[in-house]
Protein backbone atom coordinates (compact mmCIF):
# COMPACT_ATOMS: atom_id res chain seq x y z
CA UNK A 1 0.00 0.00 0.00
CA UNK A 2 1.39 3.38 -1.03
CA UNK A 3 1.36 6.47 1.15
CA UNK A 4 -0.15 9.70 -0.08
CA UNK A 5 3.31 11.09 -0.77
CA UNK A 6 4.22 8.01 -2.84
CA UNK A 7 0.89 8.23 -4.71
CA UNK A 8 1.62 11.88 -5.54
CA UNK A 9 5.10 11.01 -6.83
CA UNK A 10 3.72 8.17 -8.93
CA UNK A 11 0.98 10.40 -10.38
CA UNK A 12 3.51 13.16 -11.11
CA UNK A 13 5.82 10.77 -12.91
CA UNK A 14 2.92 9.32 -14.92
CA UNK A 15 1.84 12.84 -16.00
CA UNK A 16 5.41 13.63 -17.01
CA UNK A 17 5.62 10.40 -19.00
CA UNK A 18 2.27 11.15 -20.68
CA UNK A 19 3.59 14.59 -21.63
CA UNK A 20 6.62 12.93 -23.26
CA UNK A 21 9.21 14.28 -20.82
CA UNK A 22 12.52 12.61 -20.23
CA UNK A 23 13.73 11.74 -16.74
CA UNK A 24 15.98 14.83 -16.69
CA UNK A 25 13.11 17.13 -17.73
CA UNK A 26 10.82 15.64 -15.07
CA UNK A 27 13.53 16.11 -12.43
CA UNK A 28 14.10 19.72 -13.51
CA UNK A 29 10.35 20.39 -13.35
CA UNK A 30 10.11 18.86 -9.88
CA UNK A 31 13.09 20.91 -8.62
CA UNK A 32 11.72 24.14 -10.12
CA UNK A 33 8.24 23.53 -8.67
CA UNK A 34 9.68 22.70 -5.24
CA UNK A 35 11.73 25.92 -5.30
CA UNK A 36 8.65 27.99 -6.23
CA UNK A 37 6.63 26.39 -3.45
CA UNK A 38 9.34 27.10 -0.89
CA UNK A 39 9.64 30.73 -2.09
CA UNK A 40 5.90 31.18 -1.76
CA UNK A 41 5.96 29.82 1.78
CA UNK A 42 8.93 32.00 2.74
CA UNK A 43 7.20 35.13 1.33
CA UNK A 44 4.01 34.32 3.17
CA UNK A 45 5.87 33.63 6.41
CA UNK A 46 7.80 36.93 6.06
CA UNK A 47 4.53 38.79 5.76
CA UNK A 48 4.93 39.80 2.15
CA UNK A 49 1.41 38.65 1.36
CA UNK A 50 -0.86 41.45 0.16
CA UNK A 51 -3.27 41.03 3.05
CA UNK A 52 -2.48 39.65 6.48
CA UNK A 53 -4.02 36.23 6.81
CA UNK A 54 -4.54 35.95 3.06
CA UNK A 55 -4.44 32.43 1.67
CA UNK A 56 -1.29 31.45 -0.12
CA UNK A 57 -1.04 31.40 -3.89
CA UNK A 58 -0.94 27.62 -3.77
CA UNK A 59 -4.22 27.44 -1.87
CA UNK A 60 -5.84 29.81 -4.33
CA UNK A 61 -4.46 27.82 -7.26
CA UNK A 62 -5.89 24.65 -5.75
CA UNK A 63 -9.29 26.31 -5.29
CA UNK A 64 -9.16 27.67 -8.84
CA UNK A 65 -8.42 24.21 -10.22
CA UNK A 66 -11.20 22.74 -8.14
CA UNK A 67 -13.64 25.38 -9.45
CA UNK A 68 -12.56 25.01 -13.06
CA UNK A 69 -12.86 21.22 -12.98
CA UNK A 70 -16.30 21.39 -11.39
CA UNK A 71 -19.07 20.58 -13.94
CA UNK A 72 -21.35 23.21 -12.41
CA UNK A 73 -18.88 26.07 -12.77
CA UNK A 74 -17.61 24.84 -16.12
CA UNK A 75 -20.75 26.33 -17.69
CA UNK A 76 -19.83 29.76 -16.32
CA UNK A 77 -16.41 29.50 -17.93
CA UNK A 78 -18.00 28.46 -21.20
CA UNK A 79 -20.35 31.44 -21.02
CA UNK A 80 -17.51 33.88 -20.35
CA UNK A 81 -15.53 32.45 -23.27
CA UNK A 82 -18.52 32.76 -25.58
CA UNK A 83 -19.08 36.40 -24.55
CA UNK A 84 -15.45 37.17 -25.23
CA UNK A 85 -14.68 40.88 -24.90
CA UNK A 86 -18.28 41.65 -24.00
CA UNK A 87 -18.14 39.92 -20.59
CA UNK A 88 -16.83 42.93 -18.66
CA UNK A 89 -19.29 45.51 -20.09
CA UNK A 90 -22.18 43.08 -19.68
CA UNK A 91 -21.11 42.36 -16.10
CA UNK A 92 -20.91 46.06 -15.31
CA UNK A 93 -24.21 46.94 -16.99
CA UNK A 94 -26.22 44.05 -15.54
CA UNK A 95 -26.84 45.41 -11.99
CA UNK A 96 -28.21 48.82 -13.06
CA UNK A 97 -30.32 47.25 -15.80
CA UNK A 98 -31.75 44.65 -13.42
CA UNK A 99 -32.41 47.37 -10.83
CA UNK A 100 -34.23 49.51 -13.39
CA UNK A 101 -36.28 46.53 -14.50
CA UNK A 102 -37.22 45.67 -10.91
CA UNK A 103 -38.17 49.32 -10.27
CA UNK A 104 -40.32 49.42 -13.38
CA UNK A 105 -42.15 46.22 -12.40
CA UNK A 106 -42.71 47.53 -8.86
CA UNK A 107 -44.01 50.85 -10.18
CA UNK A 108 -46.39 49.05 -12.55
CA UNK A 109 -47.67 46.78 -9.81
CA UNK A 110 -48.46 49.72 -7.52
CA UNK A 111 -49.83 51.90 -10.32
CA UNK A 112 -53.35 53.29 -9.71
CA UNK A 113 -55.91 53.34 -12.53
CA UNK A 114 -59.23 55.22 -12.87
CA UNK A 115 -61.28 52.43 -11.28
CA UNK A 116 -59.06 52.42 -8.22
CA UNK A 117 -59.27 56.22 -7.88
CA UNK A 118 -63.09 56.08 -8.07
CA UNK A 119 -63.19 53.36 -5.41
CA UNK A 120 -60.89 55.36 -3.10
CA UNK A 121 -62.99 58.51 -3.49
CA UNK A 122 -66.21 56.59 -2.81
CA UNK A 123 -64.71 55.05 0.35
CA UNK A 124 -63.51 58.48 1.55
CA UNK A 125 -66.98 59.99 0.99
CA UNK A 126 -68.62 57.14 2.89
CA UNK A 127 -66.15 57.53 5.78
CA UNK A 128 -66.74 61.31 5.87
CA UNK A 129 -70.52 60.81 5.97
CA UNK A 130 -70.10 58.36 8.88
CA UNK A 131 -67.90 60.82 10.77
CA UNK A 132 -70.42 63.64 10.25
CA UNK A 133 -73.28 61.43 11.41
CA UNK A 134 -71.37 60.45 14.58
CA UNK A 135 -70.48 64.07 15.27
CA UNK A 136 -74.14 65.11 14.89
CA UNK A 137 -75.24 62.31 17.22
CA UNK A 138 -72.71 63.49 19.84
CA UNK A 139 -73.93 67.06 19.57
CA UNK A 140 -77.54 65.91 19.87
CA UNK A 141 -76.70 64.01 23.09
CA UNK A 142 -74.80 66.85 24.65
CA UNK A 143 -77.23 69.65 23.62
CA UNK A 144 -80.70 69.13 24.93
CA UNK A 145 -82.74 72.27 25.13
CA UNK A 146 -84.92 72.62 28.18
CA UNK A 147 -88.42 73.62 27.45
Amino acid sequence: MLTSKQNFRLGFLQKCADAGMTADEATALAVRTTRLIKEAHVKQAAGEAAVAGAPSALTLAGLGGMLLNNPITAGVGELSRSLGGYALPVGMAAPPVLGALAGHVLARSTDVDDETIKAIRKREVINEIRRNRQMLEQKRRTYRPTA
